[in-house]
């Protein structure tokens, strides 16, 4: 009776176990099911010489494109397409922007003192009820989160737009 019970309890654990480890498959993206996004713009800046990257991922068009330019010293340039994605792969950006915390990050990064050269950033989330979501910061930003959200802009452009990417 003693090594049924166990050998019960043993099952029960090793079956639990397999469940879990299973279920962690997915990589703990969660489905995004908030208002729709209509854009996503990331503008980063270099504070010594002023370089500025843009970048637009228009959930309408289902495209990204960027420019770079330095204000005051060339001209801005238009935007330049660098990719198309289909239903599929946005709602698989989405999910996984959302499940690493992007839609979530605080409004103000401000700059730690005695920073006085680095760079600056912006995040605007447009979505389709008008509602728009703002952040910005000055040599700091949300690192860990930005370094997992760089992964999944890579996947749908090549480029790591918040966070540079270690190639594989």
């Amino acid at each position: 009776m003693k090594t049924r019970f166990i050998t019960a309890i043993s099952s029960a654990f090793f079956c639990l176990t397999f469940l879990l480890s299973f279920c962690g498959c997915g990589g703990g993206i969660t489905r995004y099911s908030g208002v729709s996004l209509k854009r996503l713009e990331y503008s980063s800046v270099k504070y010594n010489g002023g370089f500025t990257r843009e970048y637009v991922f228009d959930f309408e068009s289902n495209t990204v494109k960027t420019r770079g330019y330095i204000p005051g010293q060339s001209d801005i340039s238009d935007y330049e397409m660098i990719a198309s994605f289909t239903d599929d792969e946005e709602t698989e950006l989405i999910d996984r922007l959302y499940s690493y915390g992007l839609f979530e990050i605080k409004n103000d990064y401000p700059s730690p003192a005695g920073i006085i050269d680095g760079g600056g950033w912006s995040l605007t989330v447009e979505y389709s009820d008008g509602t728009v979501k703002e952040s910005t910061g000055s040599n700091n930003s949300p690192k860990s989160v930005f370094k997992k959200c760089a992964n999944a802009f890579y996947d749908i452009c090549g480029e790591g737009v918040v966070a540079g990417v270690t190639q594989k």
